[in-house]
């Protein structure tokens, strides 16, 4: 990517800004909170705080309507796996999937015409985020049939949760046209599961990709 990134860069060309930005990002990162449960006396572990991996990618679309606010919207999907406790194997082998949807406002520093803000760009922002949780188990969980004697087994469960997420970036632009991304952000969700106990998960990522701007208009140079 970087050498893309000096391919596209030509001398000193002053780039002219622009109001729709396209985001396309890869992420990493982590998840946090206690790793076990006391609820009157029983104590389990959790699902999502003893996930070791969580990998995904978003898109973003971003709309300029200030100098130095912008609004819109990001999609996300979201991998969680690597479920470890010792001396537990109640969720081994499971793996989460979440996509989610996130309005965005964002205030970020003042385009300049010359100097260092004309490619470069420091940001912080802030969204609700509404999304839904698929878990898969490798290990069936009992469940009973009050409507009569029989149990049946399940191994997968969808769940529907909400919570806001923030965070902070720095974006560089190669050209008036393309640029390089990288973020950090944390999550606080709170759901109602049918498989498992955690009512809140909350987690942390960094994130890094190439943005598009729509340019129409013919840089100059100087």
């Amino acid at each position: 990517m970087l050498i893309l990134g000096f391919l596209v860069f030509e001398g000193h060309a002053q780039l002219i800004d622009r109001k729709l930005n396209v985001y396309l990002n890869y992420h990493g990162g982590d998840f946090f909170g206690k790793k076990m449960s006391d609820t009157k006396g029983f104590v389990y572990p959790r699902l999502f705080s003893n996930m070791s991996e969580l990998t995904g990618y978003s898109l973003k679309t971003l709309w300029k309507w200030h100098p130095k606010y912008s609004v819109g919207l990001e999609f996300d999907r979201i991998t969680g796996d690597n479920w470890n406790v010792d001396d537990h194997l109640l969720y081994s082998g499971s793996v989460v999937n979440m996509v989610l949807f996130s309005p965005v406002f964002q205030m970020h520093s003042r385009f300049q015409r010359t100097g260092t803000f004309n490619r470069l760009k420091l940001y912080g922002e802030v969204g609700p985020v509404i999304g839904q949780s698929k878990l898969s188990l490798r290990t069936p969980i009992f469940e009973n049939d009050y409507s009569g004697d029989e149990h049946y087994l399940k191994t997968k469960g969808v769940d529907n949760f909400f919570g806001v997420n923030v965070g902070a970036g720095v974006e560089y632009y190669f050209s008036s046209a393309l640029g390089l991304h990288f973020s950090c952000s944390l999550q606080n969700n709170f759901i109602k599961p049918e498989l498992y106990n955690d009512q809140r998960f909350f987690y942390g990522r960094y994130g890094i990709g190439l943005i598009y701007r729509f340019v129409y208009e013919k840089r100059f140079t100087y």
